[in-house]
């Protein structure tokens, strides 16, 4: 094989690898938006699997201040005092709050302000 047409080669190879053509395959972490609607007393959706890595973002678009809260995975005992709580974030009208997740593990979480308001994040491995 001629030189020109051994780089030509070399370089397309090295593209297809790249562009990932099962060459080459990796993961990335994905980021999941739980949104609070205008009107709505609710973290939408209820519920996000996620992977370790991933990152959660809570978002509030509604007219009223939500207190983010949570004692951490399902399988920790009792929290006792706020400087514990895995999550404890005031997040304003408009403003967001992301968080990633350092055990795979079911996360519970609510509003501290409205405890009608809950939700689950899953972290699988």
């Amino acid at each position: 094989m001629s030189t020109p047409r051994r780089i030509f080669s070399l370089l397309f190879i090295t593209l297809l690898a790249s562009i990932g053509f099962g060459v080459i395959s990796y993961t990335q972490a994905a980021d999941f938006k739980i949104v609070v609607k205008p009107g709505a007393k609710a973290f939408m959706p209820q519920e996000v699997k996620i992977k370790l890595g991933d990152k959660v973002s809570w978002v509030n678009e509604s007219g009223e201040e939500h207190f983010l809260t949570s004692a951490g995975p399902s399988s920790k005992q009792v929290v006792i005092g706020t400087e514990n709580l895995e999550i404890h974030q005031l997040i304003p009208t408009g403003a967001s709050y992301a968080h990633s997740f350092k055990e795979p593990e079911t996360y519970f979480y609510f509003c501290a302000i409205h405890n009608q308001m809950w939700g689950s994040v899953v972290v699988e491995k």
